[in-house]
This record gives C-alpha cells, structure tokens and sequence, in this order.
C-alpha cells in the first residue's frame, strides 16, 4: 500500500489516519488496510466521517466488509495490534497480506 498525501478537505474538522485489521470467517484470509478518516460536522452540529485508502473515497470499515479472497461478507474487524491474534486463529491461511 503505498502513503497517498492528501490534503483535508474544506469542511473538515480533523483527518486521521487509522489501520484495521480484517479476517475472514469463511476462507481464514486475514489482511490490514490503512485509511485516512475525515471527520466532518453537519448543519445539525453531528459528527461524521468520510473514509480513504489510497486517494479514494470507500465505505467505512466498520460496515459490511468483503473479503478481498472469497468476496464473502462473513469479515471480522478489529484493530491492527490485535491483527496476530487473528493470524493464530486461522494457521490454515497460505496467502496473508500483513
């Protein structure tokens, strides 16, 4: 994954940049993505936030996640240090991207 620079958006209240950790419950394919989090306040004063990997706008991790291995949405979340936990629970993987 390569660093993408970007600048924030105008709006925005804070950008950070947050690693998560993934595992598939239904191949055992584990990987990690890194994503520069916008946070944004509406006309109501509530936050929200816009998500990117590498320049481009995507989906919350935090939503339904498919498996860049099997494309099932059977996809555990959790954050980056907790990541070898997730390794040791699936040793049947070949194929892990970390």
């Amino acid at each position: 994954m390569g660093n993408t620079q970007r600048k924030t958006a105008p709006g925005a209240f804070e950008t950070v940049r947050e690693v998560y950790g993934f595992a598939c419950l239904h191949c055992g394919y584990a990987w990690k993505q890194t994503y520069d989090i916008e946070q944004h306040i509406d006309r109501d004063n509530k936050p929200f936030f816009i998500y990117y990997t590498n320049g481009e706008r995507v989906p919350s991790p935090l939503s339904m996640v498919t498996c860049v291995n099997c494309d099932e949405h059977k996809v555990r979340v959790a954050r980056a240090d907790q990541i070898s936990a997730m390794r040791s629970a699936f040793p049947f993987t070949q194929d892990r991207r970390f």
